[in-house]
């Protein structure tokens, strides 16, 4: 894992797209040579790619989120703040207090909430294949994250419930409903219940 974090984005993605293809060529080769059960032994190894692509979105929302918070910081700082006060946009004040307080709040766990919810929101418009296991596996790994933190805050319902989405956005032995608009109502039931949830009220 070391050995990827340390590796360039453009490398990280170059080589994810070389690994699917080749592994694809791989299962597709057996498939028609008739060997369909040594075929399912590769399924496991898609992971790989998986994490070579999240790893430069991760890095993307990281600058994103450091870029944002360092020019708001510019808009809302207090030589503007009385410059707008003079014409009466007193309201700027509210915001300046809020967007500080939120600042505050921000904690390094908040990823386990914001990057789920934000992938399944784009998941539910039609994509290819390769990010639908992106996505199983971010939200995977959240669901696990939320379960084992509910647990040992004895919560006697969530870990079960955390637990299950888990269970059914797994990207290992991946679960097919073969129906776009049944994924659609479980991503948004997903997105609500996690969102609710992400500050391990009980």
């Amino acid at each position: 894992m070391k050995f990827l974090t340390n590796r360039g984005s453009l490398f990280l993605i170059f080589f994810a797209i070389v690994f699917s293809i080749f592994l694809t060529g791989i299962r597709l080769a057996l498939i028609f040579n008739g060997y369909e059960k040594f075929a399912y032994i590769t399924y496991p190894l898609s992971i790989i790619p998986i994490i070579m692509i999240g790893i430069p979105i991760i890095r993307l929302i990281k600058f994103l989120i450091r870029v944002s918070a360092k020019y708001l910081g510019l808009i809302f700082n207090t030589k503007n703040f009385k410059k707008m006060e003079k014409f009466g946009l007193t309201a700027f004040d509210y915001s300046n207090k809020k967007m500080k307080e939120q600042r505050k709040k921000t904690k390094d766990t908040d990823i386990f909430w914001i990057v789920p919810i934000g992938i399944l929101a784009i998941s539910i418009f039609p994509l290819p294949i390769g990010f639908y296991m992106l996505t199983r596996t971010i939200v995977c790994v959240s669901s696990v994250y939320y379960a084992y933190n509910y647990y040992k805050k004895k919560n006697d319902v969530k870990p079960w419930i955390f637990g299950f989405f888990a269970l059914i956005y797994n990207p290992l032995i991946p679960i097919y409903l073969n129906e776009k608009s049944l994924w659609v109502l479980i991503n948004i039931t997903t997105i609500i219940f996690i969102y609710k949830n992400k500050d391990f009220k009980k």
